[in-house]
């Protein structure tokens, strides 16, 4: 080989040593900045990060390098099992990213105040009636349930006449609600 050809391929090789250190001397950083980082959250009351990502109508949770996918579907599983504390928990998931999802209002609104929630429900309830959503009436008729449950009888009356007085499927139980109430 010619002295020059020598020369370069010699320079080249040493390059590529000190680069290959180099790297591992950055892995090295890199890895041990993890640790401290997996060592630092570890620490932290032992509670893993979580971050909620909206993908379309699914909403996912991420947690400690774990995903859980939070639909309405499942959430309406567990309200229809009778599991309202689970639902009610999953449906706040999914309003936390969709805030007027008018059936996770109203489904959670429903768990929420079987749970004994009702502020968090009567605010439920309040939205779906100013937005006049496809819950109107049975917003209506928990609304009226929680006023009742407060104190507020005229309130509470006002809610239960529209129902009476409508055609809708709450008309028989606020018409008894009314007489059980003597209003």
């Amino acid at each position: 080989k010619s002295e020059p050809r020598k020369d370069f391929e010699e320079g080249l090789a040493k390059d590529n040593r000190s680069a290959n250190a180099e790297t591992k001397k950055s892995e090295q950083k890199s890895d041990n900045k993890k640790e401290k980082a997996k060592q630092k959250n570890a620490g932290a009351d032992n509670a893993p990060a979580t971050e909620t990502i909206m993908r379309g109508a699914l909403m996912e949770k991420v947690e400690a390098n774990k995903v859980t996918v939070i639909t309405m579907d499942d959430a309406m599983k567990n309200f229809n099992s009778g599991d309202y504390k689970s639902s009610a928990e999953q449906f706040t998931e999914i309003l936390k990213q969709q805030p007027n999802n008018a059936d996770a209002l109203y489904f959670g609104g429903i768990s929420e105040y079987i749970n004994g929630n009702e502020k968090k429900s009567e605010k439920n309830f309040d939205k779906l009636l100013k937005d006049g959503t496809k819950f109107v009436e049975g917003s209506k008729w928990y609304k009226a349930n929680i006023l009742i449950k407060k104190g507020k009888r005229d309130e509470a009356k006002k809610l239960l006449d529209d129902l009476a007085n409508s055609g809708g499927s709450y008309k028989e139980r606020a018409v008894k609600k009314r007489a059980d109430m003597e209003f």
